[in-house]
């Protein structure tokens, strides 16, 4: 996003624009997408040692093990697009976090996590709570522009960083399955299927 499209937005609405991001929601996707990279590199071994034990000798056989050792290395590719689509979405996660914590509340909002951390004054995390809010409060006191301005900084970033983010993410070579080779499939599948059953 361009710096424009913040400059004259208020301070309110780019925090609505902001807590509309989930920066855990993104990291999940990051995780699972990391958890199936690995369990596809699995499958991707399996496919490149699997079909050479299969006895068969012929046409049909040399096809089908050319085709096999194609998939394993298209499922290879895809395993390597799953984790490097993990990395990117990590770090358009941790940009979101960054933002969040980074862009002052309004006097309202650090006023209430003022009083949450009072409340809750045995927390371990109510001393940097109380802290960031009372410091956001005096912020917001001394210059509600200068605030308004530092938001729009911090919006500007995190539009940077999912821009960079989806540059890296659409510029991922995405894996192609060849079909099976015609060698290998019957003219009449039905007619296989009927024999064995």
């Amino acid at each position: 996003m361009a710096g424009g499209t913040f400059d004259g937005m208020s301070h309110e609405r780019m925090l609505q624009w902001l807590d509309q991001a989930n920066s855990g929601t993104v990291q999940s996707a990051a995780d699972r997408l990391a958890t199936v990279a690995e369990e596809i590199h699995k499958i991707a071994d399996e496919l490149k040692v699997r079909p050479q034990w299969v006895e068969w000798k012929g046409e049909g056989a040399d096809a089908f093990r050319a085709w096999t050792a194609d998939l394993a290395n298209s499922t290879l590719r895809l395993g390597d697009f799953s984790e490097s689509s993990a990395k990117w979405l990590a770090q358009a996660s941790d940009a979101i976090a960054r933002a969040q914590a980074a862009i002052p509340r309004t006097a309202e909002g650090a006023q209430a996590n003022l009083d949450a951390a009072t409340v809750a004054h045995n927390d371990p995390d109510a001393g940097t709570v109380s802290a960031k809010s009372a410091s956001e409060l005096a912020a917001l006191a001394a210059g509600k522009e200068k605030v308004r301005q530092e938001a729009a900084a911090e919006m500007v970033k995190l539009g940077q960083a999912y821009e960079f983010s989806a540059v890296q993410l659409n510029a991922l070579e995405r894996p192609k399955f060849a079909p099976p080779p015609t060698a290998i499939v019957p003219d009449d599948p039905m007619q296989v299927y009927d024999r064995e059953h």
